[in-house]
């Protein structure tokens, strides 16, 4: 897991890494250009006229000591340095770049000596990085408004400049937001591991797409920093994934007792029942309303079929079968006898269970559902589907603190879905996702999810195991179906055939 810190335990991580490596501070700083002007030649060629923006601070350094290294590989670079107080790696670097290039530093005192920008600029702001504790004012709001305003890439280094590690109580409200309170990047580069602020939708605006570059920061030392957030790596994945073996039969791999499907939303049924098959469940059983049958076995015949005694709905979910997890919601609608028979089959269950959107809409509408979910339970809401069940929320970080604390008090599992899916323990820690894009926002992904977790669950992982492969392998699915898909025309059904491909990454 890659820890995410604050600002505060970033500098502590940098402090560490100088005495103990040892490496002196403004080499460090020279490890962080390096590694952002590699990704800036990689993404952009020397066509691109390049205006850097450097305060006074060492994030200013090191956007001062990144123009050096763009000047030195042929970039036409223009450096624009804030006057003021100047930590001293800034003027070792200051001094560098006037020994080293032709190419002119220019110092702001006033609006003055703002510059008019060439056409296809790129834009790298160093103003301010993650040192800031306050609102942006005067001379450098200015600065960020013409910043904002120019018809420019803009990129920002360690943290967008007026954005906060955490949390901004001064930019809660984002259709009122002005231009002039935070860089707004389309690409963010962050130093070893982002900060909280760049996972949250609401920050979007300012982040863009943000890439996390190592400078080998003392890593023991990382892991060793006290942080509820982290960030799931491919490593974390791989060590978790079970190989078969060669006498392994269909029951090693559990049986999931899958409860889904009304008439008229049958198809969120079979694609999780699909989707369960492909992430490996020995079996699969899905509970349906009786009319449903002809239907389910000749879409999927390698699934069973328990019939409910109703033709339409679920009005009974227990079955006389043998399984190992339960997954219900998909598709199952809020009749009142399914909600009745909801909380029956609550009061009775002692197995793994998932439960996914339907499923948590009746449980919504049912005032002691918490004392209904025995430990473990793994609920995977949407952001709207969290506040029918938790109260309404105004942003991400309002609904991450309460997914935090419900985990807590009922030792459950919270997977609270968007693109950076949030996953929350009984201990409040939470586990961010880092695989899939955008077209998977489409009907049905859900129910393919709720399927790969109830395929984990069957086969004897933990609930926080399955909660986190799964939706790792969902996303990686999804990003494997767009390389044969445009991002419009991706399909549930595609993520399910990508479920194949994700496994195969990791060799199995």
């Amino acid at each position: 897991m890659l820890p995410i810190i604050s600002a505060q335990q970033t500098r502590e991580l940098d402090k560490y890494t100088i005495i103990n490596e040892p490496i002196a501070s403004i080499d460090l700083m020279e490890r962080a250009a390096l590694a952002c002007s590699k990704w800036f030649m990689t993404k952009f060629d020397r066509s691109f006229p390049v205006y850097i923006f450097a305060g006074t601070g060492n994030n200013g350094g090191d956007a001062i000591a990144i123009a050096r290294i763009l000047h030195k590989h042929g970039y036409v670079v223009h450096l624009y340095v804030i006057f003021g107080k100047f930590s001293a790696d800034n003027e070792i670097n200051q001094q560098r770049f006037k020994l080293c290039c032709n190419a002119q530093l220019e110092y702001i005192y006033s609006t003055n000596e703002f510059p008019n920008f060439e056409p296809k600029a790129i834009i790298v702001d160093g103003i301010f990085g993650s040192g800031l504790s306050k609102p942006i004012s005067g001379l450098y709001s200015d600065l960020i408004d013409l910043l904002n305003k120019a018809d420019a890439i803009r990129v920002a280094i360690d943290i967008p400049s007026g954005l906060m590690d955490t949390d901004n109580p001064f930019l809660q409200n984002s259709d009122q937001i002005l231009r002039n309170m935070c860089f707004m990047a389309h690409f963010t580069l962050a130093i070893e591991t982002p900060f909280l602020s760049m996972l949250l939708p609401e920050n979007f605006m300012f982040t863009g797409y943000w890439t996390a570059l190592s400078i080998q920061l003392d890593q023991i030392f990382l892991q060793q920093l006290e942080t509820p957030y982290f960030l799931l790596q491919e490593t974390d994945i791989a060590s978790k994934l079970k190989i078969r073996k060669k006498f392994d039969h269909k029951g090693t791999f559990g049986h999931l007792f899958l409860a889904a499907g009304r008439k008229g939303s049958l198809g969120a049924a079979l694609l999780a029942a699909k989707a369960a098959l492909k992430a490996g469940a020995g079996l699969v059983t899905a509970h349906v309303p009786s009319d449903a049958m002809p239907v389910f076995q000749t879409a999927l015949p390698e699934a069973m079929i328990h019939l409910d005694l109703n033709d339409d709905i679920i009005t009974d979910f227990s079955a006389n079968i043998n399984y190992t997890a339960v997954a219900i919601g998909p598709g199952i609608g809020l009749h009142i006898k399914t909600k009745m028979a909801l909380v029956s089959f609550l009061q009775q269950n002692d197995k793994p269970l998932v439960i996914d959107a339907d499923g948590l809409n009746l449980l919504a509408e049912i005032p002691e559902f918490f004392a209904l979910l025995s430990e473990n339970t793994i609920l995977t809401p949407h952001p709207k589907e969290f506040d029918r069940l938790f109260g309404q929320h105004s942003n991400t970080m309002g609904r991450i603190k309460t997914q935090q604390e419900i985990s807590k008090k009922l030792s459950i599992i919270i997977v609270l879905k968007g693109a950076h899916t949030s996953i929350s323990d009984s201990f409040g820690n939470v586990f961010f996702n880092v695989t899939g894009n955008p077209s998977m926002a489409k009907g049905g992904s859900g129910d393919v999810l709720t399927g790969i977790i109830g395929a984990f669950l069957a086969k004897s992982y933990t609930a926080l195991d399955s909660a986190r492969l799964a939706v790792y392998l969902h996303g990686l699915a999804g990003d494997f179906a767009l390389k044969k898909h445009s991002s419009e025309s991706v399909l549930a059904s595609d993520i399910i055939h990508g479920i194949s491909a994700a496994f195969r990454y990791f060799n199995l």
